[in-house]
């Protein structure tokens, strides 16, 4: 199984107990007018393109697989929907100066609990874990499920921090394998939260019940 990330971050103190490894899973159900990271919305990787940093040198348009790039008055010009559509993004690897790069990169479960792993002695010694965020964790639920599965074979602490969005199903499944829960309540008013959120909050508020009546550790923020 594969899921997709955006990052991942070592080393944390502060997104639940102890130093913890942070996993960003990319896609979200929310569009949160104060999102700090825009780049975690489509489940999809992406690519990225800062124009301050292209050199010119035309390393990407040579690279291009489909030969859609063009060079206008000096500057590169691209189609992102076919962009978005190319399965093998030569011209991220073909750029020096990171001008064009991905938000976002599938990864197996494998490498992924591989990347965990090595930071057990580090959890033991702090009383920390593994944090899953997004994004929103829930919106790739077989993978986050599934990972949360393989943390608790291994005896690492689990965290899943959530903006709430998802089926009580799949939310029943994660309880007994999660050992903390970051609940994100975004508004309490219904008008407010749909206007700011584009999601109505009544589900929101309805699996916060279901955690505030099944599990010791949620923390509101």
């Amino acid at each position: 199984m594969k899921g997709t990330l955006f990052a991942i971050q070592h080393y944390a103190v502060h997104d639940g107990p102890g130093i913890r490894t942070l996993v960003f899973l990319k896609g979200c159900p929310l569009r949160c007018a104060w999102c700090c990271n825009p780049e975690s919305h489509d489940p999809r990787p992406q690519l990225r393109y800062i124009p301050f940093r292209c050199k010119g040198c035309l390393n990407c348009v040579s690279a291009c697989t489909l030969q859609t790039l063009e060079v206008e008055d000096g500057k590169i010009r691209r189609d992102f929907g076919i962009c978005q559509v190319c399965v093998s993004k030569d011209c991220v690897e073909a750029c020096p100066y990171e001008a064009v790069s991905l938000s976002g990169k599938e990864i197996s479960e494998e490498k992924l609990m591989d990347k965990i792993a090595r930071d057990a002695p580090f959890y033991r010694n702090s009383g920390g874990g593994v944090t899953f965020s997004g994004g929103e964790p829930f919106n790739q639920p077989e993978f986050l499920i599934r990972m949360l599965q393989k943390c608790r074979e291994l005896n690492i602490h689990t965290a899943v921090e959530t903006c709430g969005w998802t089926t009580h199903k799949i939310l029943r499944e994660a309880i007994p394998l999660t050992g903390l829960f970051l609940f994100d309540l975004k508004i309490i008013d219904p008008e407010n939260h749909l206007r700011y959120t584009g999601q109505p909050v009544g589900p929101i508020l309805e699996n916060l019940a279901i955690l505030a009546a099944s599990h010791p550790e949620v923390i509101i923020r």
